[in-house]
């Protein structure tokens, strides 16, 4: 029998181990944990990566992707287990033969992680963009939620209840009506925010 600390030495392999992991745990794994999983049974390249280096750590995330949505592809035309990948929960569902038969030919993610070409020529410039990138928009949805918050509103009201609790707000708390300006501005920006896209 082969050592298990052994590194897989073929693609194959990797994800066959991965299928094996995520047996055990059926309640789904996260992808940090799953990577840190990999160190401790000294599977290469997970095992001696520097995960401090942004431009490595991208590159392990691609690798694991890779795989994950390879293993995918493959328990399907198996029609062995759906695989749900996201970082933060990926984990084997039962196969449903109603609603699992036709692949999901719409996917940008499977598309962007099964193209190999990405993982090469992703430079540490890249990496420095793509994460600039998600803190604007995670930034934003920040923003957009105060602004929610701020109109007293759902997230993705129409435009014109946006505009018509914009201007309720803004004429009941205005400065020149005896309202806190402070205030007024908060509604300002809410609505600009949530109307500027």
């Amino acid at each position: 029998m082969d050592d298990p600390t052994q590194p897989p030495k073929s693609e194959a392999e990797l994800m066959d181990l991965l299928e094996a992991i995520l047996n055990q745990h059926p309640d789904g794994i996260r992808e940090y944990d799953l990577v840190q999983h990999l160190k401790k049974n000294k599977i290469e390249p997970f095992f001696s990566a520097a995960l401090s280096d942004d431009l490595t750590l991208f590159k392990i995330h691609f690798l694991l992707f890779h795989l994950l949505y390879k293993l995918r592809n493959r328990l399907h035309i198996l029609e062995k287990n759906r695989l749900k990948i996201h970082c933060l929960e990926i984990i084997l569902q039962p196969w449903n033969t109603s609603t699992d038969s036709l692949p999901d030919l719409h996917d940008p993610l499977s598309a962007y992680y099964l193209n190999a070409d990405n993982l090469d020529h992703t430079t540490q410039s890249d990496v420095k963009q793509m994460l600039d990138d998600f803190w604007k928009r995670f930034q934003n949805h920040l923003h957009k939620d105060t602004a929610w918050h701020t109109l007293g509103l759902e997230p993705g009201t129409p435009n014109e209840q946006i505009k018509s609790r914009y201007r309720d707000l803004a004429k009941k708390h205005h400065p020149d009506h005896g309202g806190c300006r402070i205030r007024f501005q908060e509604i300002a920006e809410a609505a600009h925010t949530l109307l500027a896209g």
